[in-house]
This record gives C-alpha cells, sequence and structure tokens, in this order.
C-alpha cells in the first residue's frame, strides 16, 4: 500500500535519526512549509498546503520528510499543523481521505470501511473517525504499528 501514511513512514525514517551519537543533542522536531510566508495561512497557500517534517540535530536539519503532495491536505490541516506544531485532526481526516480510494480497492465491498490496519483485526477501522483514532495512536505510538 504505497500511500499509506506518510506519516508513519516519518516515524520510522525519524527512529534512525532519533538515535544521535554520544556527542550529538538529542533531535528536535518541527513542521514547516517548503516556501514561507508572512502567516502560516501565507506559507502553505505558497506551499500548495505541503507539510514538511523536519528533523534538527545540533541546530542543523538532518532530514526533511514531506507529510503530503501538493494539494493533498487542506489549508485548515497545513495551517493548524505549522500553527500547532503538532499534526492535527485536519491532518489526519485529509490523511484519512486520501487513503479511503485504496481502503475500498483492497475491499470486497468496494466500499473503504470496515478496514484493517496491517491486516491485523485488533486494528479494525470501521469509519473516517477510527480512521482518524488509529492513525493518530500510530503516530504518537499509542498502538504499535504492525501485526
Amino acid at each position: 500500500m504505497k500511500r499509506l501514511l506518510v506519516v508513519l513512514a516519518a516515524a520510522a525514517a525519524l527512529a534512525v535519526v532519533a538515535a544521535p551519537a554520544s556527542n550529538a543533542q538529542e533531535p528536535t522536531f518541527s513542521y514547516t512549509t517548503p516556501v514561507g510566508g508572512a502567516t502560516a495561512a501565507e506559507a502553505c497557500r505558497n506551499s500548495g498546503n505541503v507539510v514538511v517534517l523536519q528533523v534538527v540535530v545540533d541546530g542543523q536539519v538532518v532530514e526533511e520528510i514531506p507529510l503530503a503532495e501538493p494539494g493533498q491536505l487542506t489549508t485548515g490541516a497545513c495551517v493548524s499543523t505549522i500553527t500547532r506544531q503538532v499534526l492535527t485532526t485536519p491532518a489526519y481526516v485529509a490523511n484519512c481521505k486520501l487513503l479511503e480510494p485504496v481502503f475500498a480497492a483492497t475491499n470486497p465491498s468496494g466500499r473503504p470501511y470496515p478496514y484493517s490496519f496491517y491486516g491485523n483485526p485488533d486494528y479494525t477501522a470501521q469509519n473516517r473517525a477510527d480512521c482518524v483514532y488509529f492513525l493518530r495512536a500510530f503516530h504518537t505510538g499509542t498502538l504499535p504499528p504492525g501485526p
């Protein structure tokens, strides 16, 4: 499943970066846009609502992970994520909307739900709200991804 949550891919990439050398500082993370602006709304508009997760170690950006392609996030999802510096509910909702056609393609009914993340029946989303719950739980570490 090629697009299964860029956020999860970002989390996996962070696991590699999150182990700094013994003399390096702990990494910090921030959400930004590829093109700036005077406000978060302007930066999002200038960047096609693309949000990038930056991993910074010792003051240097060591990794930039795009969380969506241009136009995939809503302006609200982009602005709220940039402003709050955490993935927000609108960002998770936008991601679920992107995933639903993929879910539907793998579902014998042709409908997106129910969908079991990682094929695990314990991770079955019955609707978009459940999808948001699972994505947030995987991203924050509340639930481990996988079977």
